[in-house]
């Protein structure tokens, strides 16, 4: 079974231990960059991730729609550190079938910046490997709903390639 894959937005500071286990199992990329180098680099840099875990930064700002129409389509959780509505455009996450989650009522107990970004983590690795968010904001029917429309779009566009014969392709 291969590694499920996902990308963290912002730096995490202080819980290394827990992020260190992370990447022992998943494939783990963090940016820590400029919006604008985001945009150039996203689906090509992170084409097989399934989830964003995000530490608001100021030089992202906000996961907006352009932002996240750059994310690859297997994109189906962003679960953000703190209040996700802040950071994410929630209307445009939705009619991308993407789940947003955050930590705001999970994190009740934590105290620390440590615990906090330790908490969230285990989250984003619960999420990995169940593949059930934890405390959606957006409604789970819609994201589906609109999941199963992007997936039907992508299979109907394929159909185009029903009538290539490969070996008149290699004949000729």
């Amino acid at each position: 079974m291969s590694k499920a894959q996902a990308l963290i937005l912002g730096q995490i500071k202080h819980a290394n231990e827990t992020l260190a286990e992370l990447k022992d199992r998943h494939i783990i990329f963090e940016f820590n960059g400029t919006r604008q180098e985001f945009i150039l680099t996203a689906y090509e840099s992170y084409e097989n991730i399934s989830a964003l875990l995000c530490n608001p930064t100021e030089s992202i700002n906000k996961l907006d729609k352009e932002i996240l129409e750059l994310l690859p389509t297997n994109v189906s959780l962003i679960l953000v550190i703190g209040d996700a509505r802040k950071f994410v455009d929630i209307e445009a996450a939705t009619a991308l079938g993407i789940t947003v989650s955050d930590t705001n009522s999970t994190l009740l107990g934590a105290s620390t910046q440590e615990e906090i970004e330790k908490k969230s983590i285990e989250i984003l690795d619960e999420t990995l490997f169940t593949g059930i968010p934890t405390n959606p904001i957006n409604d789970p029917e819609v994201v589906a709903e609109n999941t199963a429309k992007r997936v039907t779009e992508l299979i109907g566009s394929l159909g185009a390639f029903e009538e290539f014969d490969v070996a008149d392709a290699l004949a000729g």
